[in-house]
């Protein structure tokens, strides 16, 4: 991973940067190298969450000189304007998140069919999976819905498997903070639709009680399929 460290200093506070497909915390310059150390070569794609939208084009063009692939990921307002979803599009945004975990508004995934067809932005949800009986209805608008870490908690694993039924695909991330079997959840998973799962290294983590262990890479291999690790992302996200 290639970044430009002043453009890092200029978005830390507003940029999540985030190796291959999940981590929820803000870095700060001096923890890009070791993130690098502790992946290595494993994984190539670089996505990044954006917690400004608007610093989309200087955050994602930190990688851009280097060659990587990557794709970005905004968390964006509810009246974001068409001409403002495809400025982000053009500079490597893929998606926008909506963290109902942590107390977001239910009311932002109603954006999900509109950006959609404006920009091919598909819709990723942070939540607990025991809450989706009351949630599906609503996630339902989405033409292409992502459930992150697992949906985190064993509990809701029948409601999850239910939207991966339906289209879904999820993370397979933060083995560290989940209360869930990653194995047993990935095996089933990747019965109903091979291509959902999705692996993400949550690095640098520092949320979870357990951070990212090269483990988890070949748990995902060998629950889910090679194609968990990479290809699926690179296909969702449209990354060539």
């Amino acid at each position: 991973m290639r970044v430009d460290p002043a453009v890092v200093q200029e978005v830390a506070s507003e940029v999540v940067l985030q190796l291959v497909l999940d981590g929820d915390i803000r870095v700060s310059p001096e923890r890009v190298p070791a993130v690098e150390r502790q992946v290595g070569n494993v994984m190539r794609l670089v996505h990044k969450q954006l917690y400004n939208p608007l610093r989309a084009p200087a955050a994602i063009g930190a990688t851009e000189a280097g060659g990587e692939p990557e794709s970005g990921v905004a968390n964006v307002p509810s009246d974001i304007t068409d001409g403002e979803v495809l400025t982000l599009a053009e500079a490597g945004v893929r998606a926008f998140r909506v963290n109902l975990f942590r107390g977001a508004d239910i009311a932002q995934v109603a954006l999900a069919p509109r950006l959609y067809e404006l920009a091919g932005w598909h819709l990723e949800v942070y939540l607990d999976a025991r809450d989706l009986p009351e949630l599906a209805p609503k996630l339902a608008v989405a033409p292409r819905l992502v459930i992150d870490h697992l949906g985190m908690t064993q509990a809701g694993l029948p409601a999850l498997l239910g939207l991966v039924k339906d289209g879904a695909y999820v993370k397979a991330s933060g083995f560290g903070r989940i209360d869930v079997d990653p194995y047993s959840a990935l095996k089933a998973i990747a019965v109903l639709n091979p291509a959902a799962p999705l692996f993400g290294s949550d690095l640098p983590g520092t949320r979870a009680p357990r951070p990212f262990e090269a483990a988890d890479i070949e748990l995902v291999g060998d629950a889910a399929g090679e194609r968990a690790l990479y290809d699926n992302a690179l296909a969702l996200y449209g990354v060539t």
